[in-house]
């Protein structure tokens, strides 16, 4: 059997049957929902989009990632695509970011805490480029799997990670 040619409104009347149909009032909404939100923060590890979005959910405040799922297959495009990025409503944007300050202020202090003496005042420990590239050059790549202190208690003189 040959095949029938179809006619240019046959082929309309097809295209036009194939296409979803979709409310306009949920279109519309959904629109103005991702034009709202605004970026407060961005990330490199999904770990951290997760714990920023438990800190604002706590406070009652709705948030959404993007690049999260793209970084945790192929961690390496971080960079790429920059970063995780938190979105929240541009009317929780103000309290959003001053919620994630504290809780990056909190953290440093956290980690500035002396384990052995719980001297609050830790210095940080800043290593100089010359020396870290004079070690990689005679004693190898195997110096960087040295564990390198990030701070120093002025105290007790105990040095941590």
């Amino acid at each position: 059997m040959i095949p029938k040619k179809s006619t240019d409104k046959q082929e309309k009347k097809a295209s036009s049957k194939r296409k979803k149909k979709v409310d306009p009032v949920c279109e519309e909404s959904a629109t103005k929902a991702m034009l709202d939100m605004v970026v407060i923060t961005t990330v490199s590890q999904p770990l951290d989009a997760t714990l920023i979005q438990l800190e604002l959910d706590s406070f009652g405040i709705e948030s959404k990632t993007t690049g999260d799922l793209t970084i945790s297959v192929d961690p390496l495009l971080s960079n790429a695509i920059g970063g995780i990025k938190v979105l929240v409503s541009a009317v929780n944007a103000e309290n959003a970011s001053e919620i994630i300050e504290k809780h990056r202020q909190a953290k440093d202090q956290a980690d500035r805490v002396c384990p052995e003496c719980g001297n609050k005042n830790g210095i940080i420990i800043k290593h100089s480029v010359l020396i870290v590239i004079f070690l990689i050059l005679t004693i190898g790549a195997g110096i960087l799997l040295y564990p390198w202190f990030k701070y120093k208690c002025p105290k007790c003189g105990n040095k941590w990670k």
